[in-house]
């Protein structure tokens, strides 16, 4: 009696076995099994390309198809250092752009970011993040570093498509907080890139969080949307003003390389911090109230920045990402959320009145906007140095596009660290030049509390020397 034919999801519950089993045996680090590991991760690969070719064909996944496919994902996660080329077959799998429709699984999203995420491709993301070692370009990476920066690129497309999916907490707070680190170490290194890979991953996740085509007007359940809210607090409130030192800091080199490259690539990490700043509330007329999101437009270098904009609009309109209606609108946004702040602004990047107003006469080709009038109005206080100048503003037009997630979720923002303890996530470390990577999640760096004043917490001894350093010891009182 022949057997039964196995239909199509059997057939990829024994390839996915039998690719478990391989990679499984590809790991063994014993010396006499080196030769039998590299046969096993070859007979892995070639299981991988025929798992991805069987899902694929059964896209849109229904039913169960959903659940199997966050298995795969689950399992080349666990495997990916001797099987690399079989997680570059996953992000084939989770190729999100190919099928952007809802889930039929039920999940909401696109399938590939329902699967993803259901197979814990967060805490995969922020394992590879910790594994690379550096951000500057001109250093080549060996090993495993290597590998895991070549699966963040292949991978990072589940970020620039990654919505309302994405609130799950506390593992979406431990990859923002991971994000946070490499960007200082970026910072800290002086990576003249717009390429590094922390960065990719900030501005994807921002981009998709103000971009109303991801959002595309759907609702947020409750819960979910006070988690990703909280999420979502602690990216805009640690990222950006990394991300704002990291355009100050290029602005300068972009401009005498002359590469359009460049430009564009700064052009558009200006246009996301600007839209996160703008969506997130930052740039509303409250503002000039006082509260945490003065503090954090502050803390971002936001008007710093736009002034940096401002100096080199004529460079960078050859990139046709940031045009003078652009930067304008932006500047005057900023002048009536915090018109002291702009008027006291000194230095590189001081909002100078010439500047401002070639701006202005530049912008005023766009159409009539209230924007050109502030920043004429603008540049005539900075002149004068004259006060009151928020009494004299016109009424900036409400945006008229579809609301994004980050505009959406903006009331539930709360500082960085409120929303830490609200997730559960363990206190930042207190040094604010922390980039400790060690082991596999933020989650699992132990701290310790001062031995002076027991308010703070350290991740290791080097952090709390450089605090100390610092002014910590002023502070703490300690000898």
């Amino acid at each position: 009696m022949p057997a039964p034919a196995w239909g199509p999801f059997a057939t990829v519950k024994v390839l996915l076995r039998a690719w478990t089993a391989a990679a499984a045996a590809a790991t063994a680090r014993r010396p006499s099994c080196l030769r039998g590991s590299e046969e096993n991760a070859m007979v892995a690969d070639v299981k991988m390309r025929s798992l991805v070719d069987c899902i694929l064909s059964r896209r849109p996944w229904p039913g169960r198809w959903t659940d199997l496919a966050a298995d795969v994902c689950r399992q080349a996660s666990l495997f990916w250092e001797v099987a690399a080329t079989a997680v570059a077959g996953l992000a084939q799998m989770l190729d999100i752009d190919a099928h952007v429709g809802s889930s039929e699984g039920g999940g909401g999203g696109p399938p590939g970011v329902v699967a993803a995420l259901a197979g814990g491709a967060l805490p995969f993301l922020e394992r590879l993040l910790r594994r690379t070692v550096s951000e500057v370009v001109d250093v080549p990476k060996v090993g495993h570093a290597a590998v895991a920066e070549q699966l963040l690129q292949d991978l990072e497309q589940l970020l620039q498509r990654a919505g309302p999916e994405i609130a799950e907490a506390p593992k979406a707070a431990a990859f923002v907080a991971s994000v946070t680190k490499h960007l200082r170490r970026a910072l800290r290194l002086g990576a003249r890139t717009f390429g590094g890979i922390a960065l990719r991953l900030a501005t994807s996740v921002l981009d998709a969080a103000v971009n109303p085509a991801v959002f595309n007007g759907a609702g947020v359940p409750a819960q979910r949307a006070e988690t990703l809210g909280l999420v979502l607090s602690i990216a805009v409130g640690e990222w950006l003003p990394i991300l704002s030192s990291l355009q100050r800091q290029n602005v300068v080199l972009f401009t005498a390389l002359a590469s359009l490259r460049a430009e564009a690539g700064w052009c558009t990490c200006f246009r996301i911090i600007m839209d996160s700043a703008m969506c997130a509330g930052l740039l509303s007329s409250s503002c000039s109230g006082g509260g945490w999101r003065l503090d954090a437009i502050r803390q971002a270098g936001l008007v710093p920045l736009v002034g940096a904009a401002m100096q080199v609009y004529r460079v960078l309109e050859r990139s046709a990402r940031c045009s003078e209606d652009s930067i304008a609108d932006t500047a005057a946004h900023l002048a009536c959320a915090v018109p002291d702040e702009v008027l006291r602004a000194q230095g590189d990047f001081a909002w100078r009145p010439e500047a401002v107003r070639a701006l202005a006469r530049e912008s005023e080709s766009f159409g009539p906007r209230a924007g050109p009038i502030i920043l004429c109005l603008l540049a005539a206080h900075l002149e004068a140095g004259s006060p009151a100048f928020e009494s004299t503003l016109p009424q900036l037009q409400p945006s008229t596009k579809p609301a994004s997630l980050l505009q959406t979720l903006s009331p539930l923002l709360v500082p960085p660290a409120e929303a830490r303890r609200r997730l559960g996530l363990p206190p930042a470390c207190a040094s604010p030049a922390c980039v400790n990577l060690a082991g596999d999640s933020e989650v699992a760096l132990k701290r310790q509390k001062c031995g002076g004043c027991g308010r703070v917490e350290y991740c290791c001894k080097e952090c709390q020397r450089e605090d100390w350093k610092a002014g910590h010891k002023a502070a703490c009182g300690g000898p």
